[in-house]
């Protein structure tokens, strides 16, 4: 992949740009794309919540036998993972 190196003017209108957008030439013809980084910031703001919690509450809502029996296997799992990264 080549690299170019934006002057400070072109940056900031690139950062304007919020998906991938046409760049054109004063002339009006297309001389390529962009595509502007991802931000940081949680696609959602308010409560977040781990999938063993999600699967926690799951659990707590059906009555299913075969339902139960698969959230409480992932649950474990999830356990036993988290197990291992902490030691």
């Amino acid at each position: 992949m080549s690299s170019l190196t934006a002057t400070e003017a072109m940056a900031e209108l690139l950062r304007q740009a919020k998906d991938l957008t046409e760049i054109r030439d004063a002339a009006g013809k297309v001389i390529g794309v962009f595509t502007p980084m991802p931000t940081a910031e949680p696609a959602t703001k308010g409560m977040c919540y781990t999938t063993k919690q999600v699967f926690e509450r799951l659990l707590s809502l059906t009555n299913d036998p075969n339902m139960r029996a698969n959230l409480q296997e992932k649950i474990e799992m999830l356990v036993e993972r988290d197990a291992c990264v902490s030691q």
